[in-house]
C-alpha cells in the first residue's frame, strides 16, 4: 500500500506541475474551450486513481513475489489508464490576440499543440439541433484554412440566449462574423 500510496503521489505531484507550467504559458490569452474534467469529474476521479493506484501497486508486489493471483492488476492499471485517457484527450482552445492566433492543446502530460492564425478564422459558426427531444446549440470556429483539432472543436449549450451570447464572445475576440443554422425540420 505504501508503494502505492508513493505512486499516487508521484503521478499526482506530476499532474499538478504540468498543470500549473501550462497555465502559466497560456494566460496570455482568453479561453474559448477547455473540455478538461472539472471539479466535479475530479471528485469521482480521484478515487478512482487511487484505487487502481493501490491495487496496481498490490498486484506488482505479488508479481514480483512470483504469486499471480486473478486478474486485480489489470482492473487497477485499466482505472489508472482510465483517469490519465480522459486527462489526455481533453482540448483547450484559446485567443492569443498580441501574437494574432487561435491555439489548441490536447493533453496534460503529453501536450499537443496547434496554432491557426486569426485571418483563417472565417466565422463564428452556431448550429441549432435537437438532442433527446430537447433542443441543443453547438458554437464551432469555421474557416476554410483551419486544420487539425481546431476544426472539431466545439462548445454545446441548452439555453439559446447564453449560446448567442457566447457566439457574440467569440467573434469579438477572433474578429469574425457569427453564422446561425437554425433547426430546419
Amino acid at each position: 500500500m505504501l508503494v502505492g500510496a508513493a505512486a499516487l503521489l508521484l503521478l499526482g505531484g506530476a499532474v499538478e506541475w504540468r498543470a500549473s507550467e501550462l497555465a502559466a504559458q497560456e494566460s496570455a490569452g482568453e479561453l474559448l474551450i477547455s473540455t478538461f474534467p472539472g471539479l466535479y469529474a475530479w471528485v469521482l476521479m480521484v478515487p478512482l486513481l487511487a484505487f487502481g493506484t493501490a491495487i496496481s501497486a498490490v498486484s506488482l508486489r505479488q508479481l514480483l513475489l512470483r504469486r499471480i493471483r486473478g486478474a486485480a492488476g489489470w482492473i487497477g492499471l485499466l482505472a489508472v489508464l482510465l483517469v490519465l485517457g480522459l486527462q489526455e484527450a481533453g482540448r483547450r482552445v484559446w485567443v492569443d490576440g498580441a501574437q494574432g492566433e487561435v491555439l489548441v492543446r490536447s493533453g496534460l502530460l503529453l501536450p499537443r499543440s496547434e496554432a491557426n492564425p486569426l485571418r483563417d478564422v472565417e466565422a463564428v459558426q452556431l448550429v441549432e439541433g435537437v438532442s433527446r427531444g430537447a433542443p441543443i446549440f453547438t458554437l464551432s470556429l469555421r474557416g476554410e484554412r483551419l486544420y487539425g483539432a481546431l476544426s472539431t472543436a466545439q462548445l454545446r449549450f441548452t439555453d439559446p440566449v447564453a449560446a448567442r451570447v457566447e457566439a457574440e464572445r467569440w467573434a469579438a475576440l477572433v474578429g469574425a462574423v457569427v453564422r446561425e443554422e437554425p433547426l430546419t425540420e
